[in-house]
Formats: structure tokens, sequence, C-alpha cells
């Protein structure tokens, strides 16, 4: 797992490239994450940006890699597959053609969907 030097220091990881020691280090450390912020994109961006971030912000903080992170993370657990920039022109989920369904759209590029609005932090949460 990737953690920073005072991460790994705080949940006894001494060797980073210890599998053992570290994936232990990082597991507990995503449990605290968990015990402190209760809510799975929290705990999310907070391995990702660090939690100073999340409390300073009051929720996910808004730096493009955190937000395309959280992004990457919530596609992979939905089973969306979007196509990392620069990629051939990626289309959404495709419907069966004989499904009567409409055309696929075109999907975002970058693995992120776009905000139509500038995003709002509601109950500590970004809306987009």
């Amino acid at each position: 797992m990737q953690l920073m030097p005072a991460t790994a220091e705080r949940f006894g990881v001494t060797d980073a490239c210890d599998a053992v020691t570290n994936i232990d280090g990082g597991v507990r450390y995503l449990a605290w994450l968990t015990e402190k912020f209760g809510n799975p994109l929290l705990v999310a961006a907070a391995y990702n940006a660090g939690e100073g971030r999340v409390m300073e912000y009051g929720g996910v903080p808004p730096i493009f890699e955190t937000v395309n992170y959280l992004a990457t993370v919530v596609n992979y657990q939905m089973g969306i597959e979007i196509e990392p920039a620069g990629k051939a022109t990626p289309t959404a989920l495709s419907a069966s053609p004989t499904s009567g369904a409409a055309p696929p759209s075109k999907a975002p590029v970058g693995g992120i969907i776009q905000a139509t609005k500038p995003g709002e932090f509601v109950a500590g949460v970004m809306e987009f």
C-alpha cells in the first residue's frame, strides 16, 4: 500500500517494502480513517489526499488528483469502465442493439464525469 512516511511510522510500518507489515499498517490506517470519517468517499479521499486536507475542506478536497481517484474507485466498484484521457474515443456502457435501448452516449474522457455546475459540499461530501 502507499503510505506516507509519517503515516507508516504512526501505524508501525518500519519497512514499506515488506508486504506483510505494509499491508497490515495500511489496513489499520484505512480502519482508522473509517472510524474517523464514517463515509467511504471521505475515507478514500483521506487516503489519497491526507486526512488533514479532508478536515480542512470539510469534505472531499477540490484537488484534481483526488477527485479523479475517487471517480476511478467508484467507477470500479460500480463496474463502469471509462477510458483514460488520450485513448480512443470511449463510449458509455453500451446497451445491446436489439434491446431497444437508446444508443450509447459519449462517456467522459479522463475517468471523471464533469460537473455541470460548481461543486458544493453537502454534509461533508462534494455534490456535483
